[in-house]
């Protein structure tokens, strides 16, 4: 896949995940009523954390396909960490996904390319943090829900 459809595919992402990220930041009141509204609203958008993107490559690939797109996410003020999966099998490679992205500070955009999208979906679906998928040339399966006891 060309790095610019991913870069495209990444920069809609983060207008999706500044909408998410707006709805949870945390605004500092006594800053908001000693200014203009204008300058406020300014104020508080400054403060505002970006997610954490959290790149997940395809199979017959590692985490350095990521590359261009980490440098132009970085550029943007955008956190940013690329996971090597070990391709053991999607309930394997979700466990170890999910247990990497638990380790990540704040709200989370997952990115997954080729089958990467059943192991995002799959960590999604038991992760909190997780604000945002973004499904590249990717797979979007169903998040499988575990067996009732």
């Amino acid at each position: 896949m060309k790095s610019t459809a991913r870069i495209k595919a990444l920069a809609a992402a983060g207008l999706v995940s500044g909408a998410v990220v707006a709805s949870l930041a945390v605004t500092n009141a006594s800053a908001v009523t000693t200014q203009a509204n204008d300058h406020a609203v300014a104020s508080q958008t400054a403060h505002r954390a970006k997610p954490t993107v959290v790149l997940v490559h395809g199979a017959f690939a590692d985490s350095s396909s990521w590359n261009s797109e980490i440098g132009y996410l970085r550029r943007h003020g955008y956190p940013v960490l690329a996971i090597d999966t070990p391709l053991r099998g999607l309930a394997y490679d979700s466990a170890y996904v999910e247990a990497q992205v638990k380790t990540v500070k704040g709200p989370v955009v997952l990115v997954g390319h080729s089958y990467a999208g059943e192991v995002v979906s799959q960590v999604a679906a038991k992760t909190s943090k997780v604000k945002a998928l973004v499904y590249v040339a990717a797979l979007i399966p169903k998040a499988e829900k575990p067996p009732a006891p």
